[in-house]
This record gives structure tokens, C-alpha cells and sequence, in this order.
């Protein structure tokens, strides 16, 4: 009877003791930077509510790591999602490799050597078929080709694969015929995918993993890149009129 007694005196001290620090820890200073730093966590809704709820009841051990946290949340912290969706060379594909079309054809490097020049208009006259192989490159696919003026229209993130989705005209109208230009997610396109990204930014356009599309100002751009076909889907806006792509491709902002 008595060691029960003492057992249950022993247990009811540790509550007490708990309960005293986590009381001392939610009216500390850091216990209330702690909360402010849960708070917006809850607010934004990247805790749920129990863990809002149970996360103040932090014991006093993991104080370093809570002012850590808080740290963080004050230096910026709460970005870390913006500025991963910046970083256009590290992009994650939504979409596994398997289901995109001819895909080893797009992933490859761009050959060295003098490009041949060529025009949107002409791209646009290239005879199209209703039935493009699932195979190699064949024909012109293996021609590094330039085109030395056209208009940006469109630049995007496209989530399935992560290239980057950039539509060209012959002239800045809107209503003009495009074709569609791809940049690969490789690594050896890093540099031009970030060059295009800070082009952009100079003239007060956004390219990231999530904001992108019709650029209201038409940009004059020079395309460099492998000729490929593609076949009939829907790939960009309407104004795309040909299943002709350069891909992969660089562009770059004049």
C-alpha cells in the first residue's frame, strides 16, 4: 500500500514537473516565438491543426531546435517553396519518362558545327504527317537548324517533363502562326534555361516552375536547335500551326 502510494506521489510530481516547464516554456520569450512561428504555419496551412495544437508543448530539450525554426521563419524560411520553384534546373517531372513520346530523341545534346538558317515561315511549310513514327530521328531531325529572328509569344514550365515550353512567331502579332520550342530539363541546358529565365526578368516577366505564359510584349529572340516532329496533340495555345518543333533547342532574347 505504500509503495503504490509512493508510485502514485513519484508520477504525480513528473505531471507537476511537466506541466511546470511547459508553462515556463509558453511564457518564455522563446516559447513565444515559438508560438508566433507555429501560428503562421497554421495560418498558411502547412501544419494541421493537431499539430498546431500540440506543437507549443515543445519540452525544453528541443528549445535549440524551436529557435532554430524561428530563426529560419524570420531570415526568410517561409520562401523555401518560391525559391525552389525559381530554380529551373531543378525541376522534378510530374510525369514518368515511359509515357512521353519519343522521348530519347528530345534528351540529347545539341551537335556542334554551323547551324542552317532558317525562318518560322519555312518551318511552318514543312510537309506534316498524319503518323510520326515512335523512333529515331530520321530527315531533317538531324539538322541543327538557326532561326535568326522571331518573336517569343509564350514561355512556360511544362510540369509533365519539366521543358520548358516557349512558343515563336514571324512577327509580333498575336493572331500570328507559331511554332513550338522546347528546352529540355538536362543538365547541359541548365545555363541556357537560366540565361532565358534572367533575360525575362530584366524586361519584368516571371518564368518558374509555376508562372509563366503569354508574354503580353512579344520578345525578339534567336532559336537554336534539332528539328523534330511531334505528333498531333494539343501542345501549347491555339495559334500553333504546325507539329514541327525545334527540340531541343536555346533561345535567347536579342
Amino acid at each position: 500500500m505504500v509503495a503504490g502510494a509512493a508510485g502514485t506521489s513519484r508520477a504525480f510530481q513528473r505531471k507537476n514537473n511537466r506541466s511546470a516547464a511547459q508553462d515556463l516554456w509558453r511564457l518564455s520569450p522563446y516559447g513565444a516565438t515559438a508560438g508566433s512561428f507555429i501560428q503562421s504555419l497554421f495560418q498558411q496551412g502547412l501544419v494541421k491543426p493537431l499539430s498546431a495544437r500540440l506543437l507549443p508543448h515543445v519540452p525544453l530539450k528541443f528549445v535549440p531546435l524551436a529557435l532554430a525554426l524561428a530563426a529560419l521563419l524570420s531570415c526568410g524560411g517561409h520562401d523555401l517553396t518560391t525559391q525552389a520553384s525559381q530554380d529551373l534546373c531543378n525541376c522534378q517531372p510530374k510525369e514518368p519518362w515511359s509515357v512521353d513520346f519519343r522521348h530519347a530523341e528530345k534528351h540529347i545534346p545539341l551537335p556542334s558545327g554551323t547551324a542552317t538558317p532558317v525562318t518560322v515561315q519555312t518551318i511552318l511549310s514543312w510537309p506534316q504527317h498524319e503518323i510520326v513514327a515512335d523512333g529515331p530521328r530520321q530527315g531533317r531531325e538531324n539538322t541543327l537548324f538557326q532561326v535568326n529572328q522571331a518573336y517569343l509569344q509564350w514561355a512556360s514550365v511544362q510540369t509533365g517533363d519539366c521543358d520548358l515550353h516557349l512558343e515563336i512567331s514571324a512577327t509580333p502579332d498575336k493572331n500570328a502562326p507559331r511554332v513550338m520550342v522546347e528546352t529540355p530539363v538536362d543538365v547541359e541546358y541548365c545555363p541556357a534555361r537560366q540565361t532565358l529565365q534572367a533575360q525575362l526578368k530584366q524586361r519584368g516577366r516571371t518564368l518558374s516552375q509555376t508562372e509563366g505564359g503569354e508574354l503580353p510584349q512579344p520578345f525578339l529572340v534567336t532559336v537554336q536547335g534539332l528539328a523534330f516532329e511531334d505528333f498531333e496533340h494539343n501542345r501549347g495555345t491555339a495559334q500553333i500551326a504546325t507539329s514541327w518543333e525545334l527540340h531541343p533547342a536555346i533561345v535567347t532574347l536579342q
